[in-house]
């Protein structure tokens, strides 16, 4: 089975994609701070985006990865 993570799950557009995704052949993670799911098959992975070790766990092996979280997209942020 296919994997696809979902940076952001549980955010607007997050969960707008995890219903769609659900409709296809992947396994759908859900990462957030505090993931919940949206489908019933959903697998819940707690983590920060801010630490690359988590993103990095949830992330191996997927085929498609969505970045949808909602951090702060300024020249600053980016400098860090």
């Amino acid at each position: 089975m296919k994997k696809a993570v979902i940076l952001g799950a549980n955010g607007n557009i997050g969960k707008y994609v995890s219903l769609e995704l659900a409709k296809t052949d992947y396994q759908l993670v859900q990462f957030s701070r505090k993931p919940q799911k949206i489908n019933h098959t959903d697998i819940l992975f707690a983590g920060n985006i801010l630490d690359s070790n988590s993103v990095h766990q949830a992330c191996e092996g997927a085929d498609l990865i969505f970045l949808l979280v909602g951090i702060q997209y300024s020249s600053k942020a980016w400098a860090k």
